[in-house]
């Protein structure tokens, strides 16, 4: 292979990345070019960190108007509120559910985020996605409760200005500087958890995620009572099944009640192999995918037999046979397939 092309290759991935290091360093001048992107947020964030020492135990604060009508989810919801978790390396896992199952998909609770227990999955009609923008930072900015345990106005203040410069910069179609303060925002909440960061507190980043768990769990019940079918669960966001077209009155009920925004998509097409490898087509006719069919992503990172995904979306895009696209294909660097070199080899 050409070496040019693999650092062609190489500059195209983190392109992304490069753009927003220069957008940050200009909006704070400093420069981060020499260090790592998270370690620069803290550079910038002196008097906005958590002062206080982080508490040994943590018990969850009820979330106000969050009731639950199954008997799984309140029996999920009563056994959270009565656990006490004791802050360590490791928390013990019987504190979430492994499993619950609301109409025919079943989901799994953890320290992370919610995500369904998806097999292979193809899926076409009435679909839509539902998600919300910046999850996570959302909570820290809108949800009085997790504020009320951060306990730190400055920091609020602080954290909800670069929130709103980073929805203001995305409706402008500013891509760098969205993407540069998509990273802060993220970044931060991450940091709400590792142990060495001046923003560690482990109480708050619990309390975030489960309160973004539960939140999206009292959405696909209010959606399941109305008929509309949960297809697919993670982390921020959900892909319903609404042939009817009556999830509109149900997600402004639950934007209402939790002070949250939901973006809408529509979509006509979603296969997946499992919870992370996915592709969707919208309504419009573009092609989204995550994992192995994050087509793009894949294609500047590693390749690794990029021409079947490339030619599996043509084949759904544009009706081309996958025979057709491989056969016809210049590009060598599509063929190439990535493996470990081991003593069997």
């Amino acid at each position: 292979v050409n070496e040019s092309n693999i650092i062609m290759e190489l500059a195209k991935a983190v392109r992304g990345n490069i753009n927003a290091m220069y957008v940050f360093s200009s909006i704070y001048d400093i420069d981060c070019q020499n260090v790592k992107f998270t370690n620069a947020i803290e550079m910038v964030s002196d008097d906005f960190y958590f002062k206080k020492k982080p508490s040994k135990e943590f018990i969850f604060t009820p979330i106000p108007n969050l009731h639950f009508n199954s008997s799984v989810l309140k029996d999920v919801y009563i056994n959270i509120l009565n656990s006490k978790v004791t802050i360590s390396n490791t928390i013990r896992s019987d504190y979430l559910p492994t499993q619950i199952q609301i109409g025919n998909t079943y989901y799994t609770l953890g320290f992370g985020g919610l995500h369904s227990n998806n097999s292979t999955t193809v899926a076409y009609g009435n679909l839509m996605l539902l998600d919300v923008g910046s999850y996570y930072p959302s909570l820290v900015c809108f949800n009085e409760t997790l504020q009320n345990i951060i306990n730190n106005s400055e920091f609020i203040n602080y954290f909800h200005h670069i929130y709103e410069e980073r929805m203001k910069a995305k409706e402008q179609n500013n891509n760098s500087l969205s993407h540069a303060l998509k990273l802060v925002i993220n970044a931060i909440t991450g940091k709400f958890n590792q142990k060495y960061s001046k923003f560690y507190n482990p109480c708050v980043y619990l309390q975030m995620t489960i309160t973004g768990q539960l939140l999206l769990l009292k959405l696909i019940e209010m959606l399941s009572e109305n008929g509309i079918e949960t297809i697919t669960a993670n982390t921020d966001g959900i892909i319903v099944n609404d042939p009817l077209n009556k999830y509109s009155i149900i997600t402004k009920e639950w934007e209402r009640i939790f002070n949250l925004k939901l973006s809408k998509k529509k979509l006509k097409f979603l296969y997946m192999e499992n919870i992370n490898n996915y592709f969707s087509i919208s309504d419009d006719n573009i092609m989204k995918g995550c994992g192995c069919f994050n087509f793009e992503l894949n294609k500047n990172k590693s390749n690794n037999g990029m021409v079947v995904y490339l030619a599996l979306r043509e084949y759904f895009l544009n009706d081309k046979q996958p025979s057709q696209y491989i056969e016809t294909s210049v590009d060598k660097n599509l063929f190439i397939d990535i493996a470990n070199v081991g003593d069997n080899t």
